[in-house]
């Protein structure tokens, strides 16, 4: 399905002169070889879920036998390591009270020869278990911090080091960004459920909250016009009062509607970082700035 789609979706696209382009997120269980040459035929930006080394992805990703699957997803990924031209490969780590180990995550990931690697803490999980509580946000505002000044480091002495968080956050900060939503959510995008439903988002799919009409209906303008005006961070609290809004833009909608704002220190906490080291990168190597996103750096 997923070949079927990107060919006719390439085909149309050459017909209108539309550029259009692809991206996947996958555990890598069931990658096979061909995979690889698919991807970079079609430049496909590729994510793979893994959450630490072997010992601690396992933990938190076994099969469902109890078997772990870190060696499996290896295995699976190394043909896409390896082909990765216009097609680029990225791990993205869910930080869990049981990972926290961030820059050996870092650079185990980067030596495997990803083309990025980020992070994501755990706010709401399904069955409530490993979510991130305060104590466990400050431990891992620490090892972000201890991530960003590995980049730094790196980016002054001239080699690449593709922390994901730390190049979006420098380039949102150089570009000015301001945003008065987290994502595009409701609004440049939505999720299609396989009934042929759509959400605000992949995490709203069958959650009525952000129910966004149908794929045979459309859109459904008059909810997604009430979403657009109560999810707008002017009207979220205490977003309003905060230094921070607009380049949080009021933290992701499902995970605020689920659990609250309980992020909002380690949210603050990394911004303010990220801006010192913005402008000491600014000062000590601009010319980082200029090389264009996805470019090695």
């Amino acid at each position: 399905m997923l070949r079927s789609v990107t060919d006719y979706a390439s085909r149309q696209a050459a017909l209108r002169q539309v550029d259009c382009r692809f991206s996947i997120t996958t555990n890598g269980t069931l990658l096979r070889p061909d995979d690889a040459d698919f991807f970079e035929q079609h430049g496909f930006a590729v994510t793979v879920s893994l959450d630490g080394a072997a010992a601690q992805h396992d933990r938190l990703r076994p099969f469902k036998g109890g078997k772990g699957s870190f060696e499996r997803i290896v295995e699976r990924i190394a043909p896409l390591l390896a082909a990765q031209r216009r097609m680029q490969v990225s791990a993205r780590v869910t930080v869990t009270p049981f990972n926290l180990d961030l820059p050996a995550t870092l650079d185990l990931f980067i030596g495997m020869g990803f083309h990025s690697v980020g992070f994501s803490p755990l706010l709401h999980a399904a069955n409530g278990r490993a979510e991130m509580g305060q104590a466990e946000l400050a431990e891992m505002l620490e090892a972000m911090i201890a991530c960003g000044l590995a980049f730094e480091r790196n980016v002054l002495q001239g080699r690449r080091y593709p922390f994901m968080n730390m190049q979006n956050a420098l380039r949102e900060l150089q570009r000015g960004t301001h945003r008065p939503y987290p994502c595009g959510a409701g609004a440049g995008y939505f999720g299609v459920s396989a009934d042929g439903e759509l959400s605000a988002c992949h995490r709203f799919v069958g959650d009525e909250q952000g129910a966004m009409g149908s794929v045979d209906g459309g859109v459904d303008r008059a909810r997604q016009a009430i979403w657009l005006r109560e999810r707008h961070v002017h009207r979220q609290q205490p977003c309003s009062d905060c230094w921070a809004r607009y380049l949080c833009g009021g933290g992701c909608h499902h995970e605020v509607l689920a659990r609250g704002r309980g992020a909002c220190d380690y949210i603050r906490g990394w911004l303010h970082y990220t801006i010192g080291a913005h402008q000491r990168l600014r000062q000590l190597a601009p010319d980082w700035y200029a090389a264009p996103a996805g470019a090695p750096d």
